[in-house]
């Protein structure tokens, strides 16, 4: 695997794993102080860091087999699967940010 790829998977590798802990630490923190907004954003976390799993995916399986995803459209579709309902959780919570209740 070249250096390009290298950087590639790992800085995805990062992206998600980050992500996924501030997200679920924060879901966990807004279900002990049940707040409501702050449990939207921890999904948006979540959501906006699976963005990545594609590339994390691909990168993890090349260096078990070897090989690239097959199927091809695995990849995007484990990439951008996620896009819908964290543009939707992104929306609402500019919306509620704008208008609150």
């Amino acid at each position: 695997m070249d250096p390009l790829g290298w950087l590639n998977g790992i800085s995805a590798m990062g992206v998600l794993t980050i992500n996924l802990i501030i997200g679920f630490f924060s879901l966990y923190k807004a279900s002990k102080l049940k707040a409501k907004l702050l449990t939207v954003t921890s999904l948006t976390i979540i959501f906006v860091g699976l963005l990545w799993l594609g590339p994390t995916t691909d990168f993890l399986k090349i260096l078990i087999t070897e090989t690239n995803i097959e199927p091809v459209w695995v990849y995007p579709l484990l990439s951008y699967m996620w896009a819908a309902a964290g543009i939707t959780l992104g929306m609402y919570i500019g919306g509620e940010l704008l208008m609150p209740k």
